[in-house]
């Protein structure tokens, strides 16, 4: 990559420009640096507009920096008012609620009444594991003994990145939590079967007419794929830019991916019937074109697609 620093220099003299943003613009990071000027400043707002905030990390992947905030306001936990009084208050509470409900917990262990469940990862960092964050959500929203088991599955694969992402066991569930409430709100496994066919069938016919013909959709693992969020199948990296537009509260972007999975493997899928596991290498590709094409739809409407669930913009 070649630079002219010359031509930077000079370019500082005339306009008086800051030199960095000079420097990161002839790099191609000028968009980058708008991206996070707008977001600094939706930031700065009092209070925050959530709504602004979703409709930003609908359009945007949120840089490194930024996300942990960011999703910590989206899934309600962080506070939209910057008063430090208010702010104080409300974390308080949130601090008294998650010592509550770690008590619950281990009351409940101490009576073996959970159904324990074998995650292949777990993380050094924490003494609570995955399982652990899942029941507590459960004595939360009161469904510790009517969930599924198939259901704890999903909830533990889509804890188990919090475990990663985030230090402070508090910041875990919260999110957790907050994203979990979100999802379960929004996800409703036969509608996003039928939505997968629909747009499957308008960019690939050929695609669709052979897996159908095969009855070949069976084999593809819906159920592991929407109900855990892809959480079982992406790596970190991958999924927390999926998530970004998650959390935001679109559920179609899920089956964009979902679409891109399929179509990256059109050829091995014309001449067979079964599906193999997603190869991590891929697993980026196959994420920003899924990104790709739920943004066009997004964008054109092609699909005429568009609804409002729960406050959130579904598209």
């Amino acid at each position: 990559l070649h630079v002219s620093f010359a031509g930077i220099m000079s370019a500082e003299v005339d306009s008086g420009k800051n030199f960095r943003s000079a420097y990161y613009g002839s790099l191609g990071f000028r968009e980058e640096e708008k991206v996070i000027n707008q977001l600094d400043a939706l930031l700065k707002e009092e209070p925050i507009d959530i709504l602004k905030l979703q409709d930003f990390c609908l359009k945007h992947s949120l840089p490194l920096f930024y996300r942990s905030l960011v999703w910590k306001l989206l899934s309600k936990y962080e506070p939209v008012h910057k008063d430090k009084e208010t702010y104080k208050f409300i974390i308080s509470q949130r601090r008294e609620e998650f010592h509550d409900l770690k008590s619950a917990l281990r009351v409940i262990e101490s009576s073996q009444t959970i159904c324990h469940i074998s995650l292949k990862t777990s993380s050094p960092n924490h003494s609570l594991k995955a399982e652990d964050i899942v029941t507590m959500y459960c004595i939360q929203h009161d469904i510790l003994n009517i969930i599924h088991y198939s259901d704890r599955v999903d909830l533990c694969a889509m804890a188990q990145p919090f475990l990663e992402w985030y230090k402070d066991e508090m910041d875990v569930y919260y999110v957790f939590s907050g994203f979990a409430s979100l999802w379960s709100s929004i996800f409703h496994l036969e509608n996003m079967i039928k939505e997968f066919y629909h747009f499957l069938y308008n960019l690939d016919p050929l695609v669709y007419h052979h897996l159908e013909s095969l009855q070949a959709f069976s084999s593809i693992p819906f159920n592991r794929w929407y109900g855990s969020c892809f959480a079982s199948d992406l790596p970190l990296a991958e999924l927390e830019i999926l998530w970004d537009r998650v959390i935001a509260g679109s559920w179609v972007v899920v089956i964009f991916v979902s679409l891109s999975i399929v179509l990256y493997y059109k050829r091995q899928l014309l001449m067979t019937s079964n599906y193999k596991n997603l190869p991590e290498k891929d697993s980026s590709l196959i994420v920003q074109q899924g990104l790709e094409m739920w943004m066009t739809m997004e964008v054109t409407n092609i699909f005429h697609h568009t609804r409002k669930v729960n406050n959130f913009s579904n598209i």
